[in-house]
């Protein structure tokens, strides 16, 4: 195990078993990918308590997978020095969904530490060591890891905006409830906030509007999965349950005039999150405030 973890500064292997009542989220799905019969049913005895578990063979049923599951994670088998192929494969779905969580199993004399440090370079961040079985303690710790790095987290971090203190309190609530159609009542609650106070608090900040911050925040989440190539836009409007591709591109144009797949080309996240920076500011708001219907 020492071994790998100097030959990978990018992998963080997985600590001894520490307690997990602190560690009570867990990713909705593992897919497991080519792990084998006998790795598979040892993965659903170790976790399939707390989380569902089902198993792929092909990158396009890991796609399918995907689509419907908007909190996953993926596990591997850090390929043996023979299996170059399944290395190929395992790099090719990080390069195509880059933002999904992924857990490498390193079985000791079997895999090969080579695998393991490309693996870390492409972003593969929890190297769990195992032998014959899979500790179900030390692979819960590793998926609650993945989970607690949560989508919103990450995309907060790959947006990397300058927005005022009073825009990051309303928005960061709404990022968190953008996975699906979200109210304004739903948007005050995660905000710890009555609705009328949020209306006011919108009002006296400068913000165009809550619904318009709730928009928003919907459209920052769909650029961050149109930024895996892997993802359609058709996954994409079902993953965020748009009620199609159509009402998906529609917002997209309302809110940057872009379609989506120009506003994939273009880099999606970071032209969403700079039109934010200048949009959602109360000189944007009042400009934009003059523009829509």
């Amino acid at each position: 195990m020492t071994s790998v973890q100097i030959l990978s500064p990018h992998v963080r292997a997985s600590p001894p078993m520490a307690s997990l009542r602190t560690r009570t989220e867990y990713p909705s799905l593992v897919v497991c990918f080519r792990l084998g019969s006998s790795m598979e049913r040892d993965i659903r005895g170790a976790v399939s308590a707390v989380v569902s578990v089902l198993e792929t063979q092909s990158r396009d049923g890991y796609a399918a997978l995907l689509a419907k599951h908007p909190s996953a994670c993926m596990l591997v088998r850090v390929p043996r020095v023979c299996e170059d192929a399944l290395g190929q494969d395992v790099l090719e779905l990080r390069r195509s969904f880059p933002h999904v969580p992924t857990i490498a199993l390193f079985v000791e004399a079997e895999s090969d530490a080579r695998w393991a440090l490309r693996l870390g370079h492409a972003g593969v961040a929890e190297l769990l060591a195992c032998g014959a079985s899979v500790s179900s303690p030390a692979l819960l710790n590793a998926l609650s890891r993945t989970e607690v790095d949560a989508v919103a987290i990450r995309v907060w971090r790959v947006a990397k905006m300058q927005l005022p203190e009073t825009l990051i309190s309303i928005l960061k609530p709404a990022l968190r409830l953008a996975h699906a159609p979200t109210s304004i009542p739903l948007l005050a609650a995660a905000a710890r906030m009555h609705e009328r106070t949020l209306r006011k608090y919108c009002e006296g900040s400068g913000i165009l509007s809550p619904q318009w911050v709730i928009g928003w925040a919907r459209l920052l989440l769909a650029s961050y999965y149109l930024d895996e190539p892997g993802r359609t836009i058709q996954s994409v409007a079902g993953l965020l349950r748009f009620p199609s591709s159509v009402a998906l591109a529609n917002q997209v144009r309302r809110y940057t005039t872009h379609t989506p797949t120009t506003l994939r080309d273009a880099g999606a996240v970071n032209t969403v999150a700079r039109l934010i920076e200048r949009r959602l500011t109360p000189t944007g708001a009042r400009m934009l405030e003059l523009l829509l219907p």
